[in-house]
């Protein structure tokens, strides 16, 4: 496959959620805001019906030999689900479980962060007699990882969820064991490139971009935002730190050279947003993500940024900038 093919064609968010899983994307385009839209994903609502909706309950239902027919192969078969240990996720398996408690499994995420358990042994269903099949919190987590992608790559035949670039949302609670299991369920279901993200550190940022011009004005004054980010299995409680006008300065000296540029056609730019860690050594830090599928047009983009902030910054000495570039072939 050539590196152009392969080329992610959009942003995708995955919240992986103790409740529900949503997914959000928009197009990686050069100019303007991008349309963001929600992912409607395929599930069972029931033996004799499969719907599209945008929340996918996270919950599996592992059933018993026989007892799902063949329904339980669509719209595509749970990772790791046999005809002897059939399983099906989403809607059904809530409707489901709510009969037969003791074959469903819920809260995954929670006991992915357990540290007092064994979170790659089958012990799933908690408690559930021995004739239930059991699974790992991180097959759970796997297994709703690989029916969102199924259900992207479904309606995305031409662009691979696989080959996006990919965003998955963990609470800010989550300890290193905990991320990197969430990691390796994203492998286990087909997704070994993503990056994770802090869940009140998303809704951050999102609020950020959504302020546009407003935003000096929102937080004039503010020194911390306070992120509550209440969910189905954890509440977390973030302080930022921000400084608006300083930020406000950076994101607007960024864009000034993004005006002054003539980039080459296959070169996309997303941004200004501020740095994920946006205040370092009394900095303000914004930045712009520069993407092409040509190593050259991206080494001449880096050439232009350069000759531009260059020019720009010689007469004040406060200012610092930095080009990161990684290059990745297909």
């Amino acid at each position: 496959m050539s590196q152009a093919a392969s080329s992610p064609r959009y942003a995708v968010g995955i919240d992986l959620g103790t409740s529900h899983t949503v997914v959000a994307s928009a197009p990686l385009v050069p100019d303007g805001l991008p349309q963001l839209s929600l992912l409607p994903i395929a599930q069972r609502l029931s033996a004799a019906e499969v719907q599209a909706q945008v929340l996918l309950p996270s919950v599996c239902y592992l059933g018993a030999a026989d007892e799902l027919g063949q329904a339980w192969l669509q719209p595509w078969p749970p990772l790791g689900a046999t005809p002897e240990a059939p399983a099906t996720l989403g809607m059904w398996a809530r409707t489901l479980g709510a009969s037969q408690p003791q074959r469903l499994v819920a809260s995954s995420k929670s006991w992915l962060s357990h540290p007092g358990v064994d979170r790659t042994a089958a012990i799933l269903p908690w408690g559930a007699p021995a004739e239930v099949p059991k699974i790992s919190p991180l097959a759970a987590s796997a297994a709703t990882l690989a029916h969102v992608r199924a259900a992207w790559d479904a309606t995305h035949p031409d662009a691979p969820l696989a080959q996006q670039q990919l965003v998955l949302t963990v609470p800010a609670s989550f300890d290193e064991g905990a991320r990197a299991l969430t990691l390796q369920a994203a492998t286990l279901a087909g997704l070994p490139r993503l990056q994770l993200l802090e869940e009140p550190k998303a809704a951050f940022h999102d609020w950020l971009v959504l302020q546009g011009e407003q935003l000096a004005q929102q937080l004039h004054g503010s020194r911390l935002v306070l992120v509550v980010d209440v969910g189905g299995g954890t509440t977390d409680v973030t302080l930022v730190r921000v400084d608006a006008p300083q930020m406000l300065e950076a994101q607007q000296l960024l864009q000034q050279v993004l005006g002054e540029l003539a980039l080459p056609d296959d070169v996309s730019v997303f941004g200004p947003v501020p740095m994920l860690m946006a205040r370092l050594n009394g900095r303000e830090r914004a930045q712009v993500f520069v993407q092409s599928p040509s190593r050259q047009s991206l080494h001449k983009a880096g050439r232009l940024f350069q000759a531009a902030l260059s020019a720009i910054l010689p007469h004040q000495s406060a200012w610092r900038y930095a080009l990161d570039m990684d290059v990745q072939d297909a």
